[in-house]
């Protein structure tokens, strides 16, 4: 792999840019031997299944190339798979993690590749979960990326390279930089301090109260007491009061270190009611499997007092099945 590597641009322009000059790469908290042999199983297993799917030869020549050169203005990237036939590129991505930075990454590598490949139309990111169906990927389609914005972050890199300033971080915080597979999060972060704001000093001694009592609320939760209910509704209250006295992000009162996180919305998709209304099929299942995850079936056992109708024990079973 020749230059900069341009699975780093679409990961970050920094990181690239760090790469670039030759920036020392931090201890990984990974295995990167490891990671390298996991991706050339997925990359193995995607060819198999290309060559299944559209044929393995084409005009008289092999239909399906592994790690085909793609050259761009400062160096060259190895995309996992084309498809001749289709000029498609395929792009092949694990994880066992529940986020969703390692898809976005994978999507903005494709991206690139197809902008900078004058064979390829188009691109299919196969993504695999090893943690359920470990060979089956999800399938995702993607366009070349449009030409001002590849243009900016090749342009971002060229002007590190050049003397000039490094680009912007993409990640806020350092614990951030694992998720993107970064090997410079030291570097990047060196000298960096968390910034932590300002809380009014008239306000000082009664967010100090309501800290106290919020870590002993949350205590006698924890520890499931009597009135746990009525301890979760005072929590409750106390970080309504909170909200008018502390901002947002991390700040600091005597004795105390408070975080005000603000959580994303998140999403719900009934699928078992979808399933009965006919509105969730196979062919949903198909597509869109990897991103499911499912709890199989068990016993469970209510016990009660003959004659009692309330229920006093109840065992579930649920922590002896493995999967």
């Amino acid at each position: 792999m020749d230059g900069v590597r341009l699975s780093q641009l679409a990961k970050c322009s920094r990181m690239a840019a760090y790469g670039a000059l030759g920036t020392l790469t931090d201890e990984l908290p990974y295995d990167p031997e490891e990671s390298w042999f996991r991706g050339k199983v997925y990359e193995a297993v995607a060819a198999l299944r290309a060559g299944s799917e559209w044929g393995t030869e084409y005009d008289g020549q092999p239909n399906i190339e592994r790690q085909r050169v793609v050259p761009w203005p400062l160096g060259e990237g190895h995309a996992d798979v084309f498809v001749r036939s289709e000029r498609l590129l395929i792009e092949c991505k694990s994880s066992v993690s529940d986020s969703d930075i390692p898809l976005v990454d994978g999507m903005r590598q494709l991206q690139l590749y197809v902008h900078f490949d004058p064979e390829a139309v188009a691109g299919e990111l196969w993504f695999f979960d090893p943690r359920k169906g470990a060979f089956k990927p999800l399938r995702i389609r993607a366009e070349a990326m449009d030409v001002a914005t590849a243009e900016r972050l090749v342009d971002n890199v060229r002007q590190a390279m050049d003397g000039g300033d490094l680009p912007p971080r993409v990640c806020s915080h350092p614990k951030m930089g694992p998720e993107h597979l970064c090997p410079f999060v030291e570097t990047c972060f060196d000298g960096w301090v968390e910034p932590v704001a300002r809380i009014e000093r008239d306000a000082e001694s009664e967010v100090e109260a309501l800290a106290m009592e919020w870590l002993d609320l949350k205590l006698r939760e924890t520890e499931k007491l009597t009135n746990a209910k009525g301890y979760h509704e005072r929590r409750k209250e106390v970080e309504e009061r909170l909200r008018a006295l502390v901002p947002a992000g991390k700040s600091e009162v005597e004795g105390y270190t408070l975080n005000r996180i603000q959580v994303g919305e998140s999403y719900s998709l009934p699928l078992k009611k979808a399933m009965s209304m006919g509105l969730w099929t196979d062919a949903h299942n198909e597509q869109f499997g990897q991103l499911i995850s499912r709890r199989k079936g068990h016993e469970r056992f209510q016990i009660a007092p003959t004659g009692d109708d309330e229920t006093v024990a109840e065992v579930d079973d649920a922590g002896d099945v493995p999967f």
